[in-house]
């Protein structure tokens, strides 16, 4: 197999309230139409963004065969594609990132990144691949793309 991808598809609870959104919508179009009343905007509003939570999707897709590291989204199919050699990346690194919250008990909770390193010390051009709050999560992911691509992995999250 010449090709590994990393989807980043929502999580349960983005799936549950995106049904909820969508649904609750749906059921106040259809009291809209009974009544013979104009829809309201904001209604039509959290169908959209039921929709939205529901179907969106993105991604990483490492292809050896053609050279490339493709970042993709759309909902339910891939519609944007940006692509990016192959041949540019070093490395996998962890990273950790402390994200501050006052309803989490110690101010806050730790979040790990999975990175495509291009190696050149400019940020912008590295690719996220996944992204966790649990470690072991983000050791296993990187593993694979490390193995994958033949590369090193850089753990900076401990």
């Amino acid at each position: 197999m010449n090709r590994m991808t990393f989807n980043e598809n929502p999580g349960c609870t983005q799936t549950i309230g995106g049904f909820v959104f969508f649904f609750s919508a749906t059921l106040a179009v259809g009291m809209y139409f009974i009544k013979d009343k104009p829809v309201s905007p904001f209604t039509i509003g959290a169908m959209v963004a039921g929709f939205v939570l529901i179907t969106f999707r993105k991604g990483v897709t490492i292809d050896l065969s053609r050279g490339i590291v493709r970042k993709w989204w759309g909902f339910l199919v891939p519609f944007r594609f940006l692509d990016f050699p192959l041949a540019s990346f070093e490395s996998v690194i962890i990273k950790q990132k402390k994200i501050q919250s006052m309803r989490v008990k110690g101010g806050g909770f730790l979040f790990y990144s999975v990175i495509l390193n291009n190696g050149h010390g400019n940020q912008d051009e590295d690719i996220t691949i996944f992204e966790s709050t649990d470690l072991d999560k983000a050791r296993e992911k990187a593993t694979q793309a490390s193995s994958f691509l033949g590369t090193s992995v850089r753990d900076s999250a401990t």
